[in-house]
């Protein structure tokens, strides 16, 4: 699971840092798990400029959820993630990804989830 997790991580970073280098607001991708997992809300930081002045800074915090399964609709959100996801609005992104380790893996990107699920466009299961 521990593995699953990582490679959903490096996986998302790379597909952002490729899709990002040819933006010129654009400052800094950083994975902030790279060396060791940190325990924070949010695996990898977005840090873009509002304009090309450069005036001021804005962060999109980016959770990444992973699994080997393409069919698995479901994933974990912790206390922790779920109460930064509602005080960042949207500037807190979800990535899915599902088909972690294959060649086929995809990508789902969802911006603001917790104001996807008080819209109803967006369920919360719980388990015991």
């Amino acid at each position: 699971r521990k593995a699953v997790g990582r490679w959903g991580e490096e996986f998302v970073w790379v597909h952002l840092k490729r899709m990002m280098e040819s933006d010129p607001l654009v400052v800094r991708v950083e994975w902030v798990n790279q060396h060791t997992e940190r325990g924070l809300p949010y695996d990898v930081c977005i840090t873009t400029r509002e304009d090309l002045e450069g005036s001021a800074d804005r962060v999109t915090y980016v959770e990444v959820k992973a699994s080997r399964s393409s069919s698995k609709s479901y994933f974990e959100v912790s206390h922790r993630e779920w109460l930064f996801a509602q005080e960042k609005g949207n500037a807190y992104e979800i990535y899915r990804v599902v088909g972690a380790g294959t060649p086929g893996a995809k990508l789902l990107r969802i911006v603001n989830p917790y104001m996807l699920w008080r819209n109803q466009r967006m369920g919360i299961c719980l388990a015991l």
